[in-house]
């Protein structure tokens, strides 16, 4: 059952299809059921962000706490993905990334928070995460940070993928221009 130019396809062909209510109704549902989708989604990405938040800012303590050197990224991916052997977000370099995006940001929270932004406190962190990157999926986190020398540049990019609801692939174009 696929909308074409919003007009509802039905199913099976019977007397509810001249029914205007009911043709408005089915559309409606669609409607919901797609923001549901999306807020679903929204959601899911905004608590990954949070715990990377979190694992970030426990790696950075626990290497200095403990004087644990580089190793223990590959030790911990390891570990993590045999624990969670559907889950992508473990690996080596992802890991780097977290840690990357984590030391980023924290080390320049005044910074952010003094540019009005919001921080958000995040379970089983010291440190408040600013909201805004709350709002920007995860792979278009680790383009910013990557590709991003300063915090303003960075916020200019966060605010631009907000505001202009930008795929990953657009923001490269951007970030590269």
């Amino acid at each position: 059952m696929a909308d074409k130019n919003n007009i509802p396809q039905f199913v099976n062909s019977d007397s509810f299809m001249a029914d205007k209510n009911y043709v408005k109704w089915l559309s409606d549902l669609k409607k919901r059921f797609r923001m549901s989708q999306l807020k679903a989604a929204v959601t899911v990405n905004t608590e990954m962000l949070k715990f990377y938040w979190s694992l970030g800012e426990d790696i950075c303590e626990k290497q200095k706490q403990y004087k644990w050197g580089a190793k223990i990224i590959d030790r911990l991916s390891l570990d993590m993905r045999s624990e969670f052997p559907q889950s992508e977000g473990f690996s080596r370099a992802n890991l780097y990334h977290i840690k990357r995006w984590f030391t980023f940001y924290s080390s320049q929270i005044e910074f952010v928070y003094q540019a009005g932004r919001q921080l958000q406190k995040v379970d089983n962190a010291n440190t408040p995460v600013p909201e805004i990157l709350l709002c920007v999926p995860w792979r278009h986190q680790t383009v910013i940070v990557s590709k991003c020398a300063t915090i303003n540049a960075a916020l200019f990019y966060l605010n631009k993928v907000v505001e202009n609801n930008m795929s990953r692939t657009e923001l490269e174009h951007v970030v590269e221009a």
